[in-house]
């Protein structure tokens, strides 16, 4: 996880951004409690120091440490908890693509659903898992004149860092990047991979039920292999065969690093 702070322009206050690099291969549940206690930890240390408490750095460390974790056992309890469609598992099952198609039409999960998928993919099914994050911006833009936070979030297009980009040409290049994550389940030659696009999430996507956001699913058993599957997701305009789609019912109310 790369953690960074922003000064804002005025210098009163900050962005906090927690970013996760590409990884391949990983436990999952061993990749998202390190993930969320480091996230929790660096959260609960920024309160702390505003308080300005008499307690050494060692001893802070130590009680947010323990505070994190078992955050994490209730998150995890609540996930390990969640109900998977039945659907949804028994694609881990066959090496048959009109299986796998029949099992995900019409299928809808929910964040918790799908980490608790992930997970139980890694633990029941013995599966490792890897995640991948490609950025493209639109024709024209050149990054070296991005600022490095554009936040679209208000009315009012902030930024910080210098740049000669007006507010409505920055709204361009947020709205216009494209971004795909693929997640990817691997037991050796067998893998399954769900893939989505910031503009889905968003709910921009309207050529699918009018915005609603959703994964895509791809495998071995479609006939191309894992690696042409993910040079196409990094090119700009991948072509993938027809794939079965997973509406996304709660994107927004999820766990942290999902």
């Amino acid at each position: 996880m790369k953690h960074s702070k922003v000064l804002t322009n005025d210098g009163k206050g900050y962005y906090e951004i927690f970013e996760s690099s590409d990884f391949e291969y990983v436990n999952p549940l061993e990749y998202y409690a390190d993930f969320f206690i480091q996230h929790r930890m660096s959260v609960e240390k920024d309160i702390l120091i505003l308080k300005k408490l008499p307690f050494s750095t060692s001893s802070i460390q130590e009680f947010l440490f323990n505070r994190a974790t078992d955050a994490w056992n209730d998150m995890y309890l609540i996930i390990s908890n969640t109900e998977i469609p039945t659907n949804l598992l028994s694609v881990l099952g066959t090496n048959k693509k009109k299986n796998q198609i029949k099992f995900l039409k019409g299928l809808s999960i929910n964040s918790f659903q799908l980490l608790g998928f992930i997970f139980k993919a890694c633990s029941v099914n013995g599966f490792s898992y890897s995640q991948y994050k490609v950025k493209h911006h639109h024709k024209g833009v050149n990054p070296s004149d991005l600022p490095i936070i554009i936040d679209t979030s208000n009315e009012k297009i902030e930024h910080i860092g210098n740049t000669k980009l007006t507010d409505s040409e920055l709204k361009q290049v947020v709205d216009h990047r494209k971004v795909v994550v693929a997640k990817f389940l691997d037991k050796g030659e067998e893998w399954h991979c769900l893939y989505t696009t910031f503009k889905s999430l968003r709910g921009d996507e309207k050529n699918w039920k009018n915005g609603q956001p959703h994964l895509h699913y791809i495998s071995s058993s479609f006939g191309i292999s894992r690696k042409d599957v993910l040079e196409s997701l990094r090119s700009n305009k991948y072509q993938l065969p027809s794939t079965p789609h997973i509406d996304l019912i709660d994107y927004g109310n999820k766990p942290v690093g999902v």
